[in-house]
C-alpha cells in the first residue's frame, strides 16, 4: 500500500474516481499528491487545476492552470483552459490575451474562437467578433448558433444587410428555434421592417408560447405600425408572464394613452412608480397620463420629479415647459424651454414655443431672435415662416414682415388663412 501510495498514477486514478462521485476536497487532495510525486507534469498540475475551481478556489486555479503552461507553452488548450478561469475571475484583459494566444497556436481551434468572438462582442468590440464569428463559422459552417452569434455582432456593429442574412442561415439550419426567430426580428425592427418583425415575434411565439421578452418586442413593434390595440394586448401578455416587470408597464402606459384611455396610463405608470420609484421614465410616463387627464399641477410635478434625478432628460424638459406655458407660469417656461434648446438646439418647434412665450412676455426682441433660428432650421416650413411674418410685423420691420407673408403663402398657397394673409399684405402694400 505503501508503495502504491507513492505511485502518482494511484493518486491519479484515486482522484478521477472521486471526481466522478462529487467529493470534491478528496480528489483535491489526491491531485495534489500527484502534483508532490510528479511536479513537472504539465497533466498533473492541469488535473489539480481543474480541481481547485470545482471546488470555487479560482486562486489557486489559476496559479495551478500557469504551472501546466509553464511547462508546456505552446498548448492551445491550456491557453483555452486558462482564458475560461480568468474570465471565471473577472479578468477580462488576461482572458482576451489567452485566447488570443491559443487561436494563434492553433487556427482551427472552434471552441476558443467561439469564446474568443463571445468575449469580444461581450466587450463592444464588435469590430474584431465579427471576423473572429467568420473564422469559427469556416471551421463550423452548419452551426446555427454560430450563424447566429455572428448576426448579433453584425447589427451591433451597424451592418443590419449582414445580420439579416446570417439569422437566415441560422433558421434554415434550425428553423424550429424560438431564440433564432426573435433575433431576426430584432434585426428586422432596427431596419425599419417592423410588419416584418412583428410576423417574426410571432412565429417566435407560436414555437415558445408567453416568452415575456418577445412578448414585449412584440408590442414594440406593432406600436411602431400605429396597431396601439395590438401593442397593448402584447405588452398585457407579457405582464402576464411577468407581472413585475417595470418595462411592460411602461410600455403598456404609453399604449394607453395613445388609445385615448389616460387614466389606465395612470394606473400603469403607477405601477412602474411602486417598483421603480425613482425612475425619470416613470416619473415622465406618470405626468404624459395625467396631462391626457387635463391634471397639470400634477404632471409640473411629476415631470419636476423626472428632472431631479436626470436633469439632461431632454423629452420631459420640454413638455414641463410645454405645461407651465398651458398653466401661465410663463417666467419658468422660458427657462425650461432653453434649457430644452441648449440639449436639442435643432428643434425648430421648440424655437417657435419659446418664440410665442417671449411674445406673450413682451418680449419682441427675443421672440425674433426665435422665429429667425426656426425659419433658418426650416427654411420650407410655412409655419415658421408666419410666424416669423408675425414677429417682424410687431417689431415694425413692415418690408421683412411682407416678404415672410409672401414667402408663406408660396408655401401654403391653400392655407385655411390664405385669404387673411393676403389681406394683411395688402395692407402692408398700401402703407409702403
Amino acid at each position: 500500500m505503501a508503495l502504491a501510495r507513492d505511485n502518482p498514477d494511484y493518486h491519479r486514478n484515486l482522484g478521477e474516481s472521486l471526481q466522478a462521485a462529487g467529493d470534491v476536497p478528496g480528489f483535491i487532495l489526491e491531485y495534489t499528491e500527484e502534483v508532490r510525486l510528479r511536479p513537472e507534469d504539465p497533466d498533473a498540475h492541469l488535473h489539480l487545476a481543474n480541481a481547485y475551481e470545482a471546488g470555487g478556489d479560482l486562486k489557486r486555479a489559476l496559479a495551478e492552470y500557469r504551472q501546466a503552461l509553464g511547462r508546456r507553452p505552446q498548448s492551445p488548450e491550456l491557453h483555452y483552459r486558462l482564458a475560461l478561469a480568468l474570465k471565471s475571475s473577472g479578468n477580462l484583459d488576461e482572458t482576451q490575451a489567452e485566447l488570443e494566444r491559443a487561436v494563434k497556436l492553433r487556427a482551427d481551434y472552434p471552441e476558443a474562437l467561439v469564446a474568443l468572438g463571445d468575449l469580444l462582442a461581450d466587450r463592444k468590440n464588435f469590430a474584431l467578433a465579427v471576423p473572429t464569428f467568420r473564422d469559427a463559422l469556416r471551421l463550423r459552417p452548419d452551426d446555427a448558433s454560430l450563424h447566429q452569434r455572428l448576426a448579433a455582432a453584425l447589427r451591433d456593429n451597424g451592418d443590419l444587410d449582414g445580420a439579416l442574412a446570417e439569422s437566415r442561415e441560422a433558421l434554415k439550419i434550425a428553423a424550429d428555434n424560438p431564440g433564432y426567430q426573435r433575433q431576426l426580428g430584432d434585426t428586422l425592427y432596427q431596419r425599419g421592417e417592423f410588419k416584418a418583425a412583428a410576423e417574426a415575434y410571432r412565429a417566435s411565439l407560436a414555437r415558445q408560447p408567453k416568452d415575456a421578452q418577445t412578448e414585449l418586442n412584440l408590442g414594440r413593434a406593432l406600436a411602431q405600425t400605429l396597431d396601439w390595440q395590438g401593442a397593448a394586448a402584447a405588452f398585457r401578455d407579457a405582464l402576464g408572464a411577468r407581472p413585475d416587470w417595470a418595462e411592460a408597464h411602461l410600455s403598456l402606459a404609453d399604449a394607453l394613452l395613445h388609445l385615448n384611455d389616460p387614466g389606465g396610463s395612470t394606473d400603469e405608470a403607477r405601477s412602474v412608480l411602486r417598483l421603480t420609484p425613482n425612475s425619470p421614465e416613470a416619473h415622465f410616463a406618470l405626468a404624459k397620463a395625467l396631462l391626457g387627464e387635463g391634471k397639470l399641477d400634477g404632471a409640473a410635478n411629476e415631470l419636476r420629479e423626472s428632472l431631479r434625478d436626470q436633469p439632461e432628460f431632454a423629452e420631459a424638459r420640454l413638455a414641463l415647459a410645454n405645461a407651465l406655458r398651458q398653466k401661465g407660469e410663463l417666467y419658468e417656461a422660458v427657462g425650461h424651454y432653453k434649457e430644452y434648446l441648449r440639449l436639442r438646439p435643432q428643434d425648430a418647434a421648440a424655437h417657435l414655443a419659446l418664440a410665442e412665450v417671449l411674445k406673450a412676455r413682451k418680449d419682441t426682441v427675443g421672440a425674433l431672435r426665435e422665429c429667425e433660428e426656426a425659419v433658418r432650421l426650416r427654411p420650407d416650413d410655412p409655419g415658421a415662416h408666419h410666424a416669423l411674418a408675425v414677429a417682424l410685423e410687431t417689431a415694425g420691420s413692415s418690408e421683412r414682415a411682407r416678404q415672410q407673408y409672401q414667402r408663406y403663402l408660396e408655401l401654403a398657397p391653400n392655407a385655411p388663412d390664405a385669404s387673411q394673409v393676403r389681406a394683411r399684405l395688402s395692407r402692408l402694400h398700401a402703407s409702403k
